[in-house]
């Protein structure tokens, strides 16, 4: 007990001429064990400094990460806003030039008839070609032929004749006669088969504004739609309630439903 009362304290470190004085005060106290003491006491010190030093530039260190970090951060949370806005505009601009190519595809076709249910020894046109047929109909039914006309006011004079059976000859209303479309102009119309059977449905008159977009007369004035959303958006509005028909019901519009087996099968009227 007598020696704990002269060792240095935690932390301190006695110079030369203490651990003298130390010594002479104490002289039953063993030299080694004091020296050992002393020694031990100032490598500490000396440690703790350096880990103090080493954890404040460690701080340091982390302190000019985290704020590189951050600004790397806001950096890519910009580039990622500006990404999503050009992305947003090349949809929008694909989408604008898929209209364009379709556009581009139907004007090229707008001189063209497709003439349904002609025997295949009686094509006696010129500028006419027939075209494959789907696979699901029978081998007996002649495939469509497709012409073009010169003129196209002529091509309209000829639909309107087809579609008043009156005034057509006898041997010529067996056939159907129907406008030439691309295949993706077709399938995005069928996309609009529930809505145009609703619309028919609720007595709403409607016209087409090119192959796909849809015109729907009404007396507070027209809307132009170009998706069947925007139609769906308008139905819920006049609180007009949607047709469900299943997939497989046939269209009774040949030109929605590719091809009819049967050429009695009436085109519902559009305005």
């Amino acid at each position: 007990m007598k020696q704990a009362e002269y060792l240095p304290q935690d932390g301190a470190e006695l110079s030369d001429t203490e651990q003298s004085s130390e010594v002479m005060r104490n002289p039953e106290a063993p030299l080694t064990q004091l020296v050992l003491q002393i020694m031990l006491d100032s490598a500490v010190t000396r440690m703790q400094s350096t880990f103090t030093e080493a954890i404040a530039e460690v701080k340091k260190d982390l302190t000019k990460l985290a704020a590189r970090t951050q600004c790397l951060e806001m950096d890519f949370q910009n580039l990622n806003t500006e990404t999503e806005k050009h992305l947003t505009l090349l949809e929008d601009q694909i989408v604008f030039q898929e209209s364009k190519i379709m556009s581009l595809k139907d004007r090229s076709r707008q001189n063209n008839i497709r003439l349904r249910d002609i025997p295949t020894d009686k094509l006696l046109l010129d500028c006419v070609h027939r075209v494959p047929k789907p696979q699901h109909l029978p081998s007996s039914i002649p495939r469509d032929v497709l012409t073009r006309l010169n003129f196209f006011h002529i091509k309209e004079q000829i639909l309107r004749a087809h579609r008043n059976k009156k005034e057509m000859l006898e041997r010529f209303k067996g056939i159907c006669m129907f406008m030439d479309f691309s295949a993706e102009t077709m399938r995005r119309r069928r996309t609009y088969k529930v809505i145009t059977e609703t619309l028919r449905h609720n007595n709403i008159p409607y016209r087409r504004e090119n192959p796909v977009n849809l015109i729907i007369l009404k007396e507070e004035g027209n809307t132009t739609v170009t998706s069947p959303l925007e139609v769906e958006e308008l139905l819920r509005k006049w609180k007009i309630p949607l047709l469900h028909k299943q997939d497989n019901e046939p269209s009774r519009n040949p030109q929605e439903n590719g091809r009819v087996l049967k050429s009695k099968t009436t085109t519902p009227k559009e305005v």
